[in-house]
């Protein structure tokens, strides 16, 4: 069973820490999130621009955490979106950076790309499976 992470002003002050200066932290390998987002003409609801980022993160970021730190950092870039839904006035610009991840189904093996569409690489030996 997963253990939860207390919602403290401590932890959340961790986890800014993690995505603000990566540098400072063994293994992470991604940039800072001022990095991540540019500002736009149309507001993103905020959980679009939170699972884009994850994708390009792959570490794990309770979403709640994220959107108080999106809060913390972009206050002024808040609105709602033409949906209606809570977002900000940003653009992911990482996505297309993120790395394929490699999917096993029954017969196959497939690739969710950066923009999220699925792509059959049975036949490709880049894409291999080691046994």
């Amino acid at each position: 069973m997963m253990q939860s992470i207390p919602l403290t002003p401590q932890t959340v002050a961790l986890f800014r820490k993690f995505v603000e200066h990566p540098e400072e932290c063994e293994g992470c390998d991604y940039k800072p999130i001022r990095e991540c987002f540019e500002k736009s003409d149309t507001c993103t609801p905020q959980h679009i621009l939170f699972n884009e980022y994850i994708a390009y993160l792959r570490h794990p970021l309770p979403k709640v955490f994220f959107y108080i730190i999106m809060e913390e950092i972009y206050p002024e870039l808040k609105g709602k979106a033409e949906t209606g839904e809570f977002g900000y006035y940003l653009r992911c610009v990482v996505k297309k950076e993120a790395t394929d991840r490699i999917i096993t189904l029954a017969r196959g093996h497939y690739i969710r790309n950066a923009d999220g569409t699925i792509t059959d690489v049975s036949d490709n030996p880049k894409y291999k499976c080691k046994k």
